[in-house]
This record gives structure tokens, sequence and C-alpha cells, in this order.
């Protein structure tokens, strides 16, 4: 006998996230692109950090721009 077994061990359907390669410092850090073009760097707190994905629990609002450049 077989069996698929699906586990979800965590769900937040309104979490903000940004892309992993988007944290600097640690994950401590993102560069975010204000109104004005100019870049600023921004302080966060991570919560969970999946492979590709970071939740964000303070430090940036939605619709906020974060910036980064991608791994070649």
């Amino acid at each position: 006998m077989t069996a698929n077994v699906s586990l979800i061990l965590y769900d937040a359907e309104r979490a903000l996230t940004v892309p992993v390669p988007a944290l600097m410092d640690g994950g401590t850090q993102v560069r975010i692109r204000k109104p004005d073009g100019t870049i600023e760097i921004r302080p966060i707190e991570t919560g969970r950090i999946g492979p590709d994905r970071a939740e964000v629990l303070s430090g940036l609002k939605a619709g906020e721009t974060v910036v980064w450049s991608p791994s070649a």
C-alpha cells in the first residue's frame, strides 16, 4: 500500500514577503526604491524564511518597491 501525505507547516495568507536574495546584512535590511527614485536601505524584521521567500514582520509596507540584483 502507498499513501500521499501533504503537511501544511505554516500558513499566513496575509503575510508580506520578499525574495530571499533581496535580504541584506543577514536578513536585517532591504533596499527600497522611494517615490522620488532614490534608494533607501531599510532595517526590517523577518519572520519565517523559506527557500525563495522571506516573511517581513516589520519595517516594510505593502506597495513599497524592494530592489535587488538577482544572482547570476
